[in-house]
């Protein structure tokens, strides 16, 4: 319940943000919410980083969206995640010429 947190509920991003309150739980007893999961996921991302030598101020944002691309379409389909979300992406158009996107 940190002040600086305040009010990320409202930024455009639409954020889901929970709180604890830990001077009552470590762990809020009605949502679930607890500090480790985003502790320990802020950890393997520094980690990451750390092992590539340091991070491109310009590029951190590339860096989260990779991050966390990564975690949620890691595993044995990644390549068929990225081909999909490509194809979304960039459809290919008719032009004349027979091409489908399908």
């Amino acid at each position: 319940m940190w002040r600086a947190y305040g009010n990320i509920d409202q930024l455009p991003e639409m954020y889901e943000h929970y709180t604890v309150n830990h001077s009552r739980n470590f762990v809020d007893p009605e949502t679930g919410a607890h500090t480790q999961g985003i502790e320990g996921t802020w950890a393997q991302f520094k980690e990451r980083h750390k092992e590539q030598h340091g991070t491109a101020r310009n590029l951190f944002s590339t860096y989260i969206n990779q991050f966390v691309w990564r975690k949620q379409f890691n595993g044995p389909d990644v390549m068929y995640y990225l081909w999909s979300q490509i194809k979304e992406m960039y459809p290919i158009e008719d032009g004349g010429i027979g091409i489908s996107a399908d």
